[in-house]
C-alpha cells in the first residue's frame, strides 16, 4: 500500500504498526523538516515583533509586556536588553515592579546582603566555589537584532540523539544512539514517591475544620443540603445528604463511573419505591457540577500533531508542507482558569489565615523561601511584595505515565504553588493551583503548551486579580509573579530550551562544558574543575541573541553555551532565566547521587573495587530491617535486594537516617567518611533553620565531596547529579532551604492525579471534577448540622471526607492545653508499682508522694508536631514501630528520651521520659582518615542529625509542650552480642512522605 497515513501512524506510536528502518528514518526526517520550516517561516514573518530592547528602569504600571499574540503563528517575543547599556540604577533589581528582564541585574553579595555588586551573581568571599565573569560591555555594543528562537531543536550539532540507560531511576547515565525518535526518548519518571492513600488527606493540613468558616461562606452548601426533600418518608437523612454521602464515597475510594452507576442502583433498591434517590452516576455528577463546581471548565487549545504549531480550532489544518504530506492530525491540550482558583482561595478562611504576605525577616537564619535573597529583594521598600499583599509562585510540570500504552502518551500536568503559604499547605491538594494538562503522544513543546499560562501570569502580574476581602467586606486587587521553577532535568531542558544534561553546556545553572567519555556507547561526565561561572539573566539573553543571529538568512540555528532558543518564560518579564531554574534536591540527591552510590557499593561489576560491599548484603539487611521507625516515615525499611524499586521517599529516609548507622563498620572508612560529607551537608540544607555559618560549612563539605569523588569512584561516575551538588548552597542562599521548593510535594500530587483517571476518555474532565469535589466536599461537611442531618450521617461524611482524622473529631480525645490533646481514656497511674526513678521524677516536678496515683494518658497529640501522635511505653501495643522517642527542651537545651507516660501535674500536663545521652564525638573518626581536605571539612561546625546515644537510668518530667518533635530511634546489631544506639533527627517537619 502506498498510503502515507499508515506508515506515519505506525511510526508515531502504533504498537501494531509495521515500518522499515528506512521508512522510519524518512518520516523522522520529514517531521524534523516540518518543524524547521515552521520556525524558519516564523523568523521571516515575525522578525519585527521578536526584538531585544535596550534595558532601563521601568515603571510598574506604565510598562506593557510587548507581545504579539495574534494570528496563527503565535510568535514568541523575547524581551531582552542591549548588551553594554545597563540600567542607570543597577540596584533596582526586582524592586517595585522592575523586573530582571529589564537589565537591572542582581546586586547581592553573600558576605553582606546590603552591599552592591555589579557582577549580577552571588559569590562567597570566604569560599571561591563560584566565580562569575564580569559583564563584557564592549563585546556587543550594537543592539542585538531580532530573530525567532526554536523551542525544541531536534538535531544536536553532532547529529546524534540520546537515550536513557536501562534503569532510568538511577543516577543519570547518558548513552549515544541513532535512529531513535526524539519524542520517544528520555521518558521521565511517572511517579517518584508513593503518595498518601487518601486524596483528601491534604485538604485540611494542620487546621481544625469549620473553625473560621462563616455562614455566608457556606451559603451554597447550606442551600444544597436544605433545599431538597427527605430521601423517602420517614428517612433519617435528606436527599441532599444522600447525594453528599454517595459523592464522598466515590471520591474517597476512587471509583470508576461504572462502579458508581452500580452503587447508586444498589442504594435505590434499599429504599421504598417512592424515593428521591439519585438515579444515575451522571445525575449525581451533574447535581454537584451545577451547584458546587465553582471554577470555569478547562479551556481547549489545539496544535498540529507533527510540528505542534498552535491552531485556532480542531478543524484547522497545519500549513507546513511536511505536516500536510504526512496528514498530521490535530492534538488538544487544556488550561485551567488560574484567576478563578485564586478567587476561590481567598474566600477560604484557612487560606486567608495562613497567608504570609507581610513576612519580613531581619535575622541571618534561613528557615523558608522568605529568607532567601531573591525573596527579600522583593520585600524591600517599594518592592513588589512590600506591604502589597501580592503573591509569588513556584512552577512545576512533569510527565506522568497514566496509561500502559505508550500510544496514548503521558500526562503533563502544570502546577503553580503559592510561596506565601506555609510548606504544609503550599503543596496540599487544596491549595495547589492546577494550571494545565497535556495528554498526547510525545513530549510537549513548551512554548505551545505553556503559552496560555504565561499570558495569564502576565495578566496577574500587570493587572492583578480582584478577590474578596472578607475581613473588610470589600474587594481588593492581588498581583503575582513567577519566582522560580522546580522540575527534573528533562523537563528543565524543555522549559529553558537548553541542551540536556548529556550535551555540551547542559547545566542550566553554570557554564561548565562537561566532558564526553567514550566507552560502551559513550556518555558525558561533569568533572570537578574548580570555580564555576554561574549563569545570569543577562548572559542568558546575550547567548540567546547569538543563537538568534545564527538563524539569519534561513540558516540552521546553532546552540551557544547550551542555549538552543528562547524559553517560554522569556515572555514573563519578572522571571530570572539565569537563577530561576533551581536544583531539585529530590531528583538530584535521593534519586540521583544516593541511588547511584548504593548501586556502586552493591553492584557485582565492582566486586574488585575497594568500596564493594555487595557480599555484606545479608548483614546490612539484618541491620536495616531490624529498625523500628516512627509513623512520620510511612514505609518501613525495605530490603537492599529490592533497592531498584525504592521510591524517592524511601531513598530520602535512607540518606537522612538509616545509612550512616547501617553502613558503619561495613563500608571502607575512607568511603564512609566521604559519604558522611554528603549526608551531613544535605541534612543541613534541608533543615528548617540554617545559619550563615552552617550554610558556608555545608557548601564546603559538598565541594570537598565533589572534588574527591573522581579519586574514589572513577571519572565515569561523575554524572550531572554529582555536579549539581555544588550548586545547592547557592540556591539555598537565593531561595531558602531545599524542602521549600522540592518536587516531593508536586510528585505527591502527580500520584493523586494518577489515581483519579479511569479509562482514556475525558481524562481532563475526570481530573478536574475529582479535584474540585475533593475541595468542595470539605466545605459541604462543615455546612452539615447533626441536629438537622442526622448525627450518624454527619459522622460518616466526616470520615469519608477525611476531617475525622483531625483531633477535633476523634473519639475519646481530651483537650489538655491549647494544641495538646490526650488520646484515649484518662486513667490513673499507680506510682507504687512503678520504677522508683519514675516516681521520683514525677515527685521532683509535682511534689506528688510516691504513694499516690496520678491521672494521665498513654498517648498525646500535639498540634506543633503537625498533629503527630506521640506514644508512651505504657501504651504497650507498639511492636513494629517506635513513636516514643522524642527530642525535647530542658533547661534551655535539647535532650533526647523515650516517653514512659503522660500525667497531670499541678496546673500542667507532663511527659515522663527516660533520658538518652549522646555518646560524645562523631560517627566519623577523623584520626583514621588520610585526606586532609576531608579532615578539614569535618572540622567545620555543623549540626548532627544522626547521633550515637547510650541508655541511662535517669528520668525527668517536662511539660508536654516542651516536646519538639519525634525522632528515629535506631538499635543496630553489631555482630552477635553487641549493639549501638542512634538517634535520627528530622531536619524539618514540613516534608512528609
Amino acid at each position: 500500500m502506498s498510503s502515507r497515513k499508515g506508515p506515519y501512524k505506525a511510526f508515531r506510536g502504533d504498537p501494531n504498526g509495521k515500518i522499515s528502518k528506512r521508512s522510519a528514518r524518512r518520516f523522522r526526517t520529514g517531521i524534523r523538516r516540518a518543524k524547521h520550516r515552521r520556525l524558519t517561516q516564523e523568523v521571516q514573518d515575525v522578525s519585527s515583533s521578536v526584538r531585544i530592547e535596550e534595558s532601563g528602569p521601568h515603571d510598574s504600571h506604565g510598562d506593557a509586556i510587548r507581545e504579539d499574540l495574534t494570528g496563527d503563528q503565535r510568535a514568541a517575543q523575547v524581551e531582552s536588553d542591549t548588551v553594554g547599556h545597563a540600567s542607570a540604577d543597577p540596584s533596582n533589581e526586582l524592586m517595585g515592579d522592575r523586573d530582571v528582564a529589564s537589565g537591572a541585574e542582581s546586586n547581592i553579595d553573600y558576605s553582606d546582603v546590603s552591599d552592591a555588586d555589579e557582577s549580577s551573581s552571588m559569590s562567597y568571599e570566604e569560599n571561591a566555589c563560584y566565580h562569575v565573569d564580569p559583564e563584557d560591555s564592549n563585546g556587543h555594543a550594537d543592539a542585538i537584532n531580532s530573530g525567532y528562537m526554536p523551542f525544541e531543536d531536534e538535531r544536536e550539532l553532532s547529529e546524534k540523539s540520546y537515550e536513557y540507560s536501562e534503569d532510568s531511576e538511577d543516577d543519570i547515565v547518558q548513552t549515544e544512539t541513532s535512529d531513535q525518535e526524539d519524542d520517544q526518548l528520555n521518558q521521565v519518571q511517572a511517579e517518584a514517591i508513593d503518595p498518601q492513600d487518601d486524596p483528601l488527606n491534604q485538604a485540611q493540613v494542620g487546621t481544625i475544620p469549620g473553625g473560621d468558616q462563616t455562614e455566608e461562606d457556606l451559603r451554597s452548601e447550606m442551600e444544597f443540603l436544605t433545599s431538597q426533600e427527605q430521601l423517602y418518608p420517614g428517612s433519617r437523612i435528606s436527599a441532599g445528604m444522600h447525594r453528599s454521602l454517595a459523592m464522598a464515597y466515590k471520591i474517597k475510594h476512587k471509583l470508576p463511573q461504572a462502579a458508581v452507576e452500580d452503587f447508586v442502583k444498589i442504594l435505590e433498591l434499599h429504599c421504598p419505591s417512592e424515593n428521591n434517590c439519585v438515579s444515575s452516576a451522571y445525575k449525581l455528577d451533574n447535581d454537584f457540577e451545577s451547584k458546587l463546581y465553582r471554577d470555569p471548565p478547562p479551556t481547549e487549545y489545539f496544535c498540529c500533531s507533527c510540528c505542534q504549531r498552535p491552531l485556532d480550532s480542531k478543524d484547522d489544518k497545519c500549513v507546513v508542507a511536511e505536516c500536510i504530506r504526512v496528514d498530521a492530525k490535530v492534538m488538544t491540550f487544556y488550561h485551567m482558569d488560574v484567576q478563578a482558583q485564586l478567587q476561590r482561595f481567598y474566600k477560604d478562611a484557612t487560606f486567608r489565615r495562613n497567608l504570609r504576605t507581610d513576612l519580613i525577616t531581619d535575622d541571618d537564619k534561613i528557615s523558608d523561601i522568605y529568607d532567601g535573597l531573591k525573596y527579600k529583594s522583593l520585600t524591600e521598600e517599594g518592592g513588589f511584595l512590600h506591604n502589597t499583599g501580592n503573591l509569588t509562585f513556584t512552577f512545576n510540570t512533569d510527565g506522568v505515565k497514566v496509561f500502559a500504552s505508550s500510544r496514548t502518551g503521558q500526562l503533563w500536568p502544570a502546577y503553580l504553588a503559592i510561596n506565601e503559604l506555609p510548606p504544609s499547605l503550599r503543596y496540599s491538594k487544596k491549595y495547589l493551583l492546577l494550571c494545565g494538562f497535556w495528554c498526547n503522544p510525545g513530549k510537549p513543546i513548551m512554548t505551545t503548551y505553556l503559552r496560555p499560562l504565561v499570558e495569564t501570569l502576565n495578566k496577574i502580574y500587570t493587572d492583578g486579580v480582584v478577590v474578596s476581602d472578607v475581613d473588610n467586606n470589600s474587594e481588593k486587587t492581588v498581583r503575582g509573579l513567577l519566582l522560580l521553577c522546580s522540575v527534573d532535568l528533562q523537563a528543565k531542558a524543555l522549559l529553558a530550551n537548553t541542551k540536556q544534561y548529556n550535551g555540551e553546556f547542559g547545566c542550566n545553572n553554570c557554564e561548565d562544558k562537561g566532558k564526553s567519555v567514550r566507552g560502551k556507547g559513550g556518555h558525558r561526565i561533569w568533572p570537578y574543575e574548580g570555580p564555576t561561572t554561574m549563569r545570569t539573566h543577562r548572559t542568558y539573553k546575550e547567548y540567546l541573541a547569538i543563537v538568534s543571529a545564527s538563524a539569519r538568512g534561513g540558516n540552521e540555528l546553532v546552540p551557544h553555551k547550551g542555549i538552543k532558543g528562547a524559553s517560554v518564560f522569556c515572555l514573563h518579564r519578572p522571571f530570572d532565566l539565569g537563577q530561576g531554574f533551581v536544583v531539585d534536591w529530590m531528583h538530584c540527591a535521593p534519586m540521583g547521587v544516593v541511588k547511584a552510590l548504593i548501586n556502586l557499593w552493591l553492584g557485582k561489576p565492582n566486586s574488585k573495587k575497594a568500596f564493594y560491599i555487595g557480599d555484606k548484603i545479608p548483614e546490612l539487611n539484618k541491620r536495616l530491617l531490624g529498625l523500628k521507625i516512627p509513623n512520620n516515615i510511612s514505609h518501613a525499611p525495605r530490603s537492599l535486594n529490592d533497592r531498584h524499586h525504592w521510591k524517592a521517599s524511601q531513598l530520602r529516609a535512607w540518606l537522612l537516617h538509616f545509612s550512616l548507622p547501617v553502613l558503619r563498620g561495613v563500608l571502607n572508612e575512607e568511603y564512609y567518611a566521604h559519604y558522611a560529607l554528603l549526608v551531613t551537608a544535605l541534612s543541613t540544607l534541608v533543615s528548617d533553620e540554617i545559619t550563615q555559618d552552617q550554610l558556608r560549612n555545608a557548601e564546603t563539605r559538598l565541594d570537598v565531596f565533589c572534588q574527591t569523588f573522581e579519586e574514589l569512584y572513577g571519572e565515569e561516575a561523575q554524572t550531572m547529579n554529582v555536579h549539581l551538588l555544588r550548586h545547592m548552597a547557592y540556591h539555598v542562599k537565593l531561595y531558602g532551604p531545599l524542602f521549600g521548593y522540592s518536587c516531593f510535594g508536586f510528585e505527591h500530587m502527580n500520584g493523586q492525579i494518577k489515581r483519579m483517571v479511569h479509562g482514556t476518555r475525558f481524562v481532563v474532565d475526570q481530573i478536574t471534577f475529582t479535584t474540585a469535589m475533593a475541595v468542595n466536599l470539605q466545605r459541604l461537611v462543615r455546612a452539615m448540622d447533626p441536629a438537622r442531618d442526622s448525627s450518624d450521617a454527619v459522622k460518616l461524611a466526616k470520615k469519608l471526607v477525611g476531617v475525622e482524622k483531625s483531633m477535633a473529631y476523634r473519639k475519646n480525645v481530651t483537650k489538655l492545653a491549647p494544641g495538646v490533646y490526650g488520646v484515649g481514656i484518662e486513667k490513673p497511674f499507680d506510682l507504687t508499682t512503678m520504677d522508683q526513678n519514675i516516681s521520683s521524677a514525677i515527685h521532683r516536678r509535682t511534689g506528688t508522694p510516691a504513694t499516690q496515683e496520678v491521672p494521665g494518658f498513654k498517648r498525646v497529640c500535639i498540634d506543633s508536631l503537625t498533629e503527630q501522635i506521640v506514644y508512651s511505653r505504657s501504651y504497650g501495643r507498639e511492636k513494629a514501630r517506635n513513636n516514643r522517642t522524642v527530642e525535647f527542651w530542658e533547661q534551655g537545651r535539647i535532650q533526647y528520651g523515650e516517653t514512659i507516660l503522660f500525667c497531670r501535674g499541678e496546673g500542667e500536663h507532663l511527659a515522663v521520659l527516660k533520658l538518652l545521652q549522646p555518646a560524645g564525638g562523631s560517627v566519623i573518626n577523623v584520626d583514621n582518615l588520610t585526606d586532609a581536605r576531608v579532615i578539614h571539612a569535618f572540622g567545620l561546625q555543623l549540626q548532627n542529625f544522626v547521633i550515637e546515644v547510650i541508655e541511662t537510668d535517669n528520668y525527668c518530667a517536662v511539660p508536654i509542650t516542651d516536646l519538639r518533635r519525634k525522632c528515629v530511634f535506631m538499635d543496630v546489631q553489631i555482630g552477635e552480642n553487641s549493639r549501638k544506639l542512634y538517634i535520627g533527627r528530622f531536619p524539618n517537619t514540613s516534608e512528609h512522605d
